[in-house]
């Protein structure tokens, strides 16, 4: 009402340039509906390196350090990384070091820098998990879960963009 005063009291040129492109802009104004997630989705080619581990007592290799590890990866394979719920990304990989019909799918929230964090895992310690991107293009997990007290399993999974 008092902007209308204004203008109908005094009715200069500036007073109404100043108006037109005041109503212009709240006209123009958009809505950001772009997801903040969209950037670290599509498909990836990813890798995973296994790394199992078990206690022995021999002082000769390959028993190094009280431990006897056996390390295997998987060649190249396709995965998705799409959006999935409020925070959260669905990551579906293979993990063909299973079984040959074995994927995985994890459901991490993603924060805007890029961090993966995954409720109920821990960060530190025997069992952890670590996941985050290099840019936009590079993705990478950690896990390491133990098998009581004589064992554990260490999974690093790369991702790498397949559609530029």
């Amino acid at each position: 009402m008092t902007i209308l005063y204004w203008f109908l009291k005094e009715n200069s040129m500036k007073k109404g340039i100043f108006l037109l492109i005041a109503f212009a802009w709240i006209a123009c104004e958009k809505k950001n509906d772009s997801d903040y997630r969209d950037p670290f989705t599509g498909l990836f080619y990813f890798a995973t390196l296994r790394t199992s581990a078990v206690l022995c007592y021999d002082t000769v290799p390959p028993c190094m350090d009280g431990w006897y590890k056996s390390i295997s990866d998987t060649s190249y394979y396709s995965g998705k990384v799409e959006i999935f719920d409020t925070l959260q990304l669905k990551i579906c990989f293979d993990n063909k070091l299973v079984d040959d019909t074995s994927y995985r799918t994890i459901y991490p929230i993603l924060s805007n820098d890029g961090i993966l964090t995954l409720p109920g895992y821990p960060y530190t310690g025997p069992d952890y998990y670590n996941g985050y991107y290099k840019g936009y293009d590079t993705l990478v997990i950690e896990l390491k879960f133990r098998h009581g007290m004589g064992g554990y399993e260490e999974y690093e999974i790369k991702g790498i963009r397949q559609d530029f």
